[in-house]
């Protein structure tokens, strides 16, 4: 009586819900009547029935697509068989490798000594230097082979194995 303006504004609620409410019942029956064409659209697929040769096609071709699928299996098992073969061969000529580090160390240890008390001649002091820096080449060299190898089996199975069966 003495506030107006507040009547209006329930008024204006009030026919905002209803409006609302009435667009939701709309929505409701047009989505249902919707589903229930797609229903009975679905339940009777009369045109199945007279296409034999089109079912057989599918299925023909289905076991054509599960044959390639097993054959793709088979072909990536192999890889990842073939991939972690070559990582294990890799690891095993590193291990190798550093066992003929380790003794390439203990001759120039011993060349040096034998140089510096005169026992062998300067040409043949430079010969074992060279011969052991290429037995550290082809340690690197199967180091970083080693690690190719690791990276492809990575790639193919997504796991790192231990270099040199170490924990």
């Amino acid at each position: 009586v003495g506030y107006p303006h507040i009547h209006r504004v329930h008024k204006e609620k009030e026919k905002k819900k209803q409006k609302k409410k009435e667009k939701a019942r709309r929505l409701l029956l047009n989505k249902t009547s919707t589903e229930l064409g797609k229903v009975i659209q679905a339940s009777y697929p009369l045109w199945s029935v007279f296409n034999f040769g089109e079912v057989k096609v599918a299925k023909a071709e289905k076991e054509k697509q599960e044959l390639h699928l097993e054959a793709l299996m088979r072909e990536v098992s192999l890889d990842v068989y073939r991939t972690f073969l070559d990582a294990e061969l890799a690891d095993k000529r590193v291990l190798l490798q550093k066992k003929t580090i380790d003794e390439a160390n203990e001759l120039l240890r011993r060349i040096t000594i034998s140089y510096e008390e005169g026992q062998i001649p300067f040409f043949v002091f430079l010969e074992n230097i060279k011969t052991i820096k290429e037995t550290r080449l082809a340690y690197l060299n199967a180091l970083k082979s080693y690690r190719e190898k690791v990276a492809e089996l990575e790639r193919v199975i997504q796991a790192t194995p231990v270099p040199g069966g170490e924990e």
